[in-house]
């Protein structure tokens, strides 16, 4: 009965690592991707400043790019590249005229959550004024709306679309714009007889594409998993209106090969017993 159950317990490890090897999946919620929470936008710990009110929940993750992966595109974004990742749930959801700006920085980056509640956060969230730190960078991109029967609606082809930021931006003791192919964007909205309503947001950085020769000319880039961000929503009918959230450290996946050593040591385990 026992060496059944190590048996059990062996393959229950292998099959999860077998699920971790496939491929991930971007819904543009990463609560349902299985992304690490770091906490909510306005609470104290993680929030930084912005006066936009805006609650969601913030999260992160960094992952190894396969060509099974939505992201993967034989070109720029290649099998085994090394992905940085923001997220954000809205909570309350609401309707905002959404521009995500996810700051990428390194462990050293001078991001700080405020030690106010908001609307007076006093915590340091800026990019271009060298928070982010030197080789920190900025990935951007505005949703487009219209006017329809006086109600604010997403135009087509944005809804739960992988799509390329409008700008990505390099801090090297200036802001910098460089190829906006290294970010892709990912939102997912409810879409209402009224006006249109964001329910969440993932923002990803190709870390590789950025100090490849062949693609990127930036060398040694300063983002990093286990580095500090800062995941910004702004509301472009108001320029003022943002809120900005600390994330202290950006954390992996899971590694298959981690999961795989487990199962190993079950093996290990199982083999001493039968001796």
């Amino acid at each position: 009965m026992n060496r059944l159950r190590s048996l059990g317990f062996v393959a229950a490890l292998l099959a999860v690592a077998t699920v971790s090897a496939s491929a991930i999946t971007f819904t543009g919620n990463p609560a349902t991707d299985g992304w690490t929470l770091h906490g909510n936008s306005l609470s104290l710990g993680t929030y930084i400043r912005g006066a936009g009110d805006y609650g969601f929940d913030t999260y992160s993750t960094g992952f190894t790019l396969s060509a099974s992966d939505p992201l993967f595109n034989g070109t720029s974004w290649l099998a085994g590249d090394q992905i940085l990742a923001l997220g954000g749930v809205m909570n309350p959801v609401e309707f905002v005229v959404a521009r995500l700006v996810g700051k990428f920085g390194a462990s050293t980056a001078a991001f700080s959550p405020s030690s106010l509640a908001s609307p007076f956060g006093d915590g340091d969230g800026s990019f271009s004024g060298g928070d982010g730190g030197l080789g920190s960078v900025q990935v951007d991109y505005l949703y487009q709306f219209s006017i329809i029967g006086g109600f604010s609606k997403l135009n087509a082809g944005q809804d739960v679309t992988i799509l390329t930021p409008d700008t990505v931006r390099y801090f090297n003791g200036a802001s910098v714009n460089i190829n906006a192919d290294y970010g892709r964007v990912l939102s997912d909205f409810q879409i209402t007889a009224g006006s249109d309503l964001l329910l969440s947001f993932e923002v990803f950085l190709n870390l590789s594409a950025l100090g490849d020769p062949a693609r990127g000319n930036l060398g040694s880039v300063v983002p990093a998993i286990n580095g500090k961000a800062d995941m910004a929503l702004q509301n472009e009918l108001d320029v003022n209106i943002w809120t900005d959230a600390y994330i202290g450290q950006i954390v992996p996946e899971p590694s298959t090969a981690g999961l795989v050593a487990l199962a190993g040591f079950g093996l290990l385990a199982l083999r001493k017993r039968r001796r």
